[in-house]
């Protein structure tokens, strides 16, 4: 009589256990990129920006994920000095040594800029990248060209 041969107490007993295991891994979180449905950040690599337009010049670190799923896609971290922890600003489609921004419009983050045009190349060895864009302000009703240098 000491044995419980209640099939369904085990199962159940399985079912808990595997729930908590689940809620577990789902619950950690991560800092690499996450609002891309398609893609998966592979690694990155942390880049200086010197950027400049009529408004003056400032300086500020990106960084640019390689995605798992397709090496062509790229995923910018704090583009244009906009920064959301956990996010991804704009993505770019890489072919050879160019960069392009895709999809055109494409929303800076979660901000009040919209990228309207826009692409870059990157150096013989990879060590400099120069972007020229075009930004929309929703909020100023304005657009403004942008030179960005990155350099690693």
């Amino acid at each position: 009589m000491g044995k419980d041969k209640n099939p369904r107490k085990k199962s159940s007993n399985k079912l808990i256990l595997l729930g908590l295991i689940l809620l577990t891994v789902c619950a950690c979180g991560t800092t690499e990129p996450t609002n891309s449905t398609s893609t998966k950040p592979a690694n990155s690599t942390n880049w200086h920006c010197e950027e400049s337009s009529v408004n003056g010049s400032r300086r500020y670190l990106v960084t640019i994920y390689k995605t798992i799923k397709d090496t062509t896609i790229q995923l910018i971290s704090n583009f244009h000095n906009i920064s959301v922890e956990g996010e991804y600003d704009v993505k770019v489609k890489l072919s050879g040594k160019t960069y392009t921004f895709s999809p055109l419009p494409q929303e800076v983050g979660s901000s009040q800029y919209i990228i309207r045009s826009g692409s870059g190349k990157a150096n013989a060895n990879s060590t400099q990248i120069d972007f020229d864009y075009t930004i929309f302000d929703t909020q100023k009703n304005i657009e403004l060209a942008f030179h960005d240098t990155y350099t690693r």
